[in-house]
């Protein structure tokens, strides 16, 4: 196999803080490989997600979920395919794992970039495959902040309800596109979960399987609704500049 080179060096924290706005916010852009078919357990869940803005389709996101993950795979309008994978243990999330593809791309398709993300105290570890050199950055954090992947609505709402679970109200998010750490507060109303980011709120309405049944988005007229039948992918998805954001320390 041939060898890569690794690397690994700190980023300073940047002062400057991104909005959570899942639905419009720009698509993760590094991805690292997946587990490997075989290494995880039996699937106990597979569920598919309608995205809406207004009545507009902006996408669909599938997921399945076994003992020791879940994953998850995220199209929508205008943007990469976004594969993700997330360690969990006892209901405790831990390492995400990202892949993302050109709109479009047949399942051979490689991968534009890979990345991994690990919170070990107060830093992210992102671990990024590029042009076949493995580098390793640790960029600062908040001491117990979960990796978040930016677009996902459904990650967002199985991290805000397992946070919850612990009887807390608050949680810091580390977001995977843009690198900087975000803190969130939490609350219930009724039924509902609130998950609130500077001045956006995301309602959360949680099943008792575990898994969201929506999640709306007021500000943005936006919503993630879990699909009840045979869904396809919205047309035309327009071309997209695939590089990570300009300020993102692991590009």
């Amino acid at each position: 196999m041939h060898q890569t080179k690794a690397q690994s060096q700190r980023t300073p924290r940047s002062s400057s803080l991104l909005t959570l706005t899942c639905v419009l916010a720009a698509t993760v852009s590094t991805h690292f490989a997946a587990p490997a078919a075989g290494s995880q357990s039996a699937r106990v869940r597979a569920l598919t997600y309608v995205y809406m803005q207004g009545a507009d389709t902006l996408g669909l996101e599938a997921v399945s979920a076994t003992d020791t993950s879940v994953s998850a795979v995220l199209t929508l309008r205008g943007s990469p395919r976004v594969d993700w994978n997330m360690s969990r243990q006892n209901s405790s999330y831990g390492v995400l794992t990202l892949r993302a593809y050109a709109p479009g791309s047949v399942a051979s398709a490689a991968p534009l970039q890979d990345a991994q993300l690990r919170i070990q105290g107060d830093s992210a570890y992102a671990t990024v495959i590029l042009n076949g050199q493995i580098a390793t950055q640790a960029i600062p954090t908040k001491r117990g902040a979960f990796s978040l992947v930016n677009t996902s609505l459904l990650h967002a709402a199985l991290l805000s309800a397992h946070v919850k679970a612990l009887n807390q109200t608050t949680v810091e998010f580390f977001l995977a596109s843009g690198a900087r750490t975000v803190p969130g507060s939490l609350s219930q109303a009724g039924d509902t979960l609130i998950l609130t980011i500077a001045s956006v709120q995301s309602r959360i309405l949680m099943s008792p399987d575990g898994f969201p049944l929506e999640v709306s988005v007021p500000s943005q007229n936006a919503r993630m609704t879990r699909a009840t039948g045979p869904v396809s992918q919205p047309s035309p998805f327009p071309s997209i500049d695939y590089s990570a954001s300009s300020d993102a320390p692991y590009t």
